[in-house]
């Protein structure tokens, strides 16, 4: 019992938990305590190495040349070149007065209008640029931007085929879109979607 003039707890009664009933089963109970007993033993201390500067900048360089190596890798793949597609004689071509710097993001808008996806793009030389696209049902279509090696400021020649034998109207579609986007984007920086 607790002295209330002195504070001695020497002889105080110990204080009881709670035992809270939970069923199992329809017709047994058993008693689990509400406040569950602490734990006797802490918790072991783990093997750690210890932490030194030479360990702190050996890891930071671990990341430094991880980004080196990430950058290189695409820059090298932004950059491949190989050889020209051949598109059948029957594919859809046109031209566009247009500016070459546009062509990439005009054929991402274009295509995305028209449900299509650029797979992949790469560069056979300084004045060709191929696309490979993909459209919801898996159709694959190719996509060549040409510059006039003879006219560098000349108009832009754009020749598509859509799946292995060809698609006429799917293949107008397509660069009806990107010669829109190439329109829009015609002499200035930046141009509105549509």
């Amino acid at each position: 019992m607790l002295n209330s003039t002195t504070g001695d707890l020497r002889n105080a009664a110990p204080l009881k938990r709670p035992v809270v009933c939970i069923p199992r089963f329809p017709f047994v109970a058993a008693p689990v305590a509400a406040f569950p007993e602490p734990n006797p033993m802490p918790p072991r201390p783990t093997a750690t190495l210890p932490s030194t500067h030479a360990g702190r900048r050996s890891s930071e360089w671990v990341r430094v040349l991880g980004c080196i190596a990430g950058t290189a890798c695409i820059a090298a793949c932004a950059s491949i070149t190989s050889p020209d597609i051949e598109f059948p004689p029957g594919a859809a071509q046109s031209q566009a007065t247009a500016d070459w710097d546009d062509a990439d993001s005009a054929v991402i808008w274009g295509a995305n209008n028209a449900e299509w996806v650029v797979a992949k793009w790469w560069s056979t030389d300084e004045n060709t640029r191929l696309y490979e696209l993909r459209n919801p049902t898996g159709t694959s279509a190719r996509l060549r931007i040409r510059r006039p090696s003879a006219q560098p400021d000349g108009p832009l020649e754009l020749t598509a085929s859509v799946g292995p034998v060809g698609d006429a109207a799917a293949e107008r579609a397509l660069i009806a879109g990107v010669e829109r986007r190439l329109a829009d984007r015609r002499g200035v920086e930046v141009a509105p979607i549509r």
